[in-house]
């Protein structure tokens, strides 16, 4: 009863951060609401990803719209459409992109201004949008009995930073924490309170995102850059969040019950 009181307060207090931010109009949106209810007309999503201990990393390009899309394009690259899937719950088309065709993982780069043009079939939307920054994080050994400190490097400060942490509890738990963070934050602190009461913690995956954004005729073009690390021994090249989040659209995959 302790443990299931503890993730419902926790979870109480992430949809608590998300739903001010939605108030304010100004912030950005949870990930889930701007696929399973989005508000703007279109949501243009861009993620760079990189391994924080190896040399991995992964460009995503997903987009949700009210409207069918036409034509995609960054820094002039055209990006293919092979198809898309319809958000019954929504009303929403969902766009997300697959890159593998295109010569090279990634376009534009960090710390640069990315441009998009976005064509519907009944306006067009384009513009700039600066990419934040790379992470650059020696993520420090996992100890069930301490504090967890992390500290990173990024070349300038993004509009907005998180980091999340998730991890299995005496195996069979799953607890996850996410924690908005100042733009000019370079380190968080865990405490072992938050897993030392409910069990042995193990198999520990902690994920920093900065995020550039901005609202813009009726939509939100968000672009983040991401650094993440597990401790689970196998496979490095692990899915961006936008991939989770496409196979949790798809039943692909089900959140803990």
């Amino acid at each position: 009863m302790k443990r299931a009181l503890f993730m419902f307060t926790l979870l109480l207090s992430i949809l608590c951060l998300t739903s001010c931010d939605r108030r304010s109009g100004k912030g950005l949106p949870s990930m889930f609401d701007a696929y399973i209810e989005p508000e703007e007309d279109f949501y243009l999503i861009v993620e760079y990803y990189n391994d924080l201990d190896s040399d991995y990393g992964n460009m995503r390009v997903d987009l949700v719209s009210k409207y069918r899309l036409q034509s995609l394009r960054l820094n002039e690259t055209l990006l293919p459409i092979y198809g898309f899937n319809y958000l019954e719950s929504s009303g929403a088309y969902s766009y997300n992109f697959d890159l593998s065709s295109l010569h090279g993982a990634f376009i534009g780069d960090y710390n640069e201004e990315l441009a998009y043009r976005i064509m519907f079939e009944h306006k067009t939307v384009s513009g700039l949008l600066q990419t934040p920054a790379e992470y650059s994080c020696e993520i420090p050994e996992f100890d069930n009995e301490q504090d967890y400190t992390v500290s990173w490097t990024l070349g300038s400060n993004p509009r907005a930073q998180q980091i999340d942490l998730s991890m299995y509890i005496d195996k069979n738990i799953y607890f996850s924490y996410s924690k908005k963070l100042t733009p000019s934050s370079r380190s968080y602190t865990l405490p072992k309170e938050m897993w030392n009461e409910l069990g042995v913690a193990t198999n520990e995956d902690v994920k920093l995102q900065a995020s550039n954004y901005q609202y813009t005729q009726g939509g939100l073009v968000w672009i983040i850059s991401a650094g993440g690390y597990s401790n689970w021994g196998y496979n490095k090249q692990r899915k961006t969040g936008l991939e989770r989040i496409q196979e949790l659209i798809n039943k692909e995959i089900a959140l803990p019950k």
